[in-house]
């Protein structure tokens, strides 16, 4: 096998970045935050990046629940792309998004269980799981 030094180059670097386990259903590498406050308010933002090989780039992804606005009670999450959802139950983890694959519209979900979150140290209000892996493994289109 041949290799120029443009290719061992891209190789190299590629090493350093955090890899995403693909399967024929994708997978999301995201991070977790709760946070609470004195006030009652808290809420979870789940922020990461969606990798598929089918796909020519990745998809951003981002929701963000919130149980107080302004003193008020409102419940709301909030998803970027609309697509993406998620359920956080304890520690367990759940993501579900609809995409194009091909010419199809897929929906995929996958679950990841025991996060660990850890706290920020500054007032342990909030705590993040870093790097969460999670492999679609269920697919319908």
């Amino acid at each position: 096998m041949r290799f120029t030094i443009a290719t061992i180059a891209a190789m190299a670097a590629a090493a350093g970045a955090t890899v995403i386990p693909r399967s024929d259903l994708g997978a999301w590498n995201v991070t977790v935050t709760r946070y609470g406050g004195a006030d009652r308010a808290h809420g979870e933002i789940v922020t990461g990046v969606y990798a598929n090989d089918q796909l020519a780039d990745n998809i951003p992804v981002t929701c963000r629940f919130d149980n107080l606005i302004n003193g008020e009670i409102v419940q709301k999450t909030t998803c970027n792309p609309d697509s993406f959802s998620y359920k956080l139950d304890g520690d367990d983890l759940t993501l579900t998004q609809t995409l194009t694959l091909g010419e199809t519209n897929v929906t995929v979900s996958g679950s990841a269980d025991a996060l660990n979150f850890i706290t920020d140290g500054i007032n342990g209000k909030t705590f993040i799981a870093h790097d969460v892996l999670v492999t679609a493994t269920t697919g319908v289109a």
